[in-house]
């Protein structure tokens, strides 16, 4: 048998028909409808014309979801299709609260954007890539080797830590020296400081008053202890360097203001 051919009239073919004839094509006149029936093992839905559709190769002629210039077209389930019309100007997509489906939000150029970071930090090995940030308060502290039993009047600090990087800020004021003798230093810092050689970073003191320095020239200066929450302070009081400052040496009452950088382990 030839192939069939549509004589310009709707028409219905059944399986059989073709099966038994070995028709190879059939033509449908163009605003024709030809329908298939017992289509076991047929690929041709009722009402789409007879032509070959590969894969992945779906036009917009052939869903109509009434498509406008800047429409989306969104899965709902297992070959199941939606449309999300346009959005205005300046619009935002994002994922419904419901994550089931897309929608379009505007953006305020007045609120403010935040990027925010979990509560307990997750490190990540990728050196490009930021981690962690975090604002905070602490109680610093100004220890003695010895006795330790000075008294602490005002203790503020504030930091930041951005990545593997802290920044302290620290205020602080002692009342009577007690017994307190020996080494000192500025402790009680919110982190430790990463414990590998050469992470002794310097602590910037900008005011430090009522000393008991034995010399005008002297000056205080204090480095951070790798692998501690504290930074021992140091006399400069030769001209080839500086010693352990003693407790003596800060007197009865001292105001201290002080910051300092450093690198920690998370």
């Amino acid at each position: 048998m030839p192939n069939v051919e549509i004589d310009g009239t709707n028409s219905t073919v059944k399986t059989n028909v073709l099966t038994s004839q070995s028709a190879s094509a059939i033509t449908v006149p163009t605003g024709k409808v030809l329908t298939v029936t017992d289509a076991a093992g047929l690929t041709v839905a009722g009402n789409v014309p007879l032509t070959s559709i590969t894969n992945d190769s779906v036009t917009a002629g052939k869903i109509d979801l009434s498509m406008t210039q800047g429409d989306l077209i969104y899965g709902t389930g297992a070959d199941a299709w939606n449309k999300l019309a346009k959005g205005t100007a300046s619009q935002t997509l994002k994922m419904n609260a419901g994550a089931t489906a897309p929608e379009w939000v505007t953006v305020s150029s007045s609120a403010p954007t935040y990027v925010q970071f979990p509560a307990g930090q997750v490190s990540s090995a990728d050196v490009n890539r930021l981690d962690d940030y975090e604002e905070g308060t602490f109680q610093p502290d100004l220890i003695a080797a010895t006795n330790n039993n000075h008294v602490r009047h005002t203790r503020w600090g504030f930091y930041t830590k951005i990545g593997n990087l802290i920044t302290c800020t620290c205020h602080f004021v002692h009342y009577g020296a007690g017994s307190s003798s020996g080494n000192t230093a500025f402790a009680n810092f919110p982190l430790v400081a990463l414990n590998v050689s050469g992470n002794t970073a310097g602590v910037a003191i900008g005011y430090g008053d009522s000393l008991s320095l034995a010399s005008a020239g002297y000056n205080i200066t204090a480095r951070m202890l790798p692998g501690a929450a504290q930074a021992d302070m140091y006399t400069w009081d030769a001209v080839g360097g500086g010693s352990r400052t003693q407790f003596s040496e800060l007197g009865d009452y001292n105001t201290w203001a002080y910051s300092v950088t450093y690198m920690v382990a998370t």
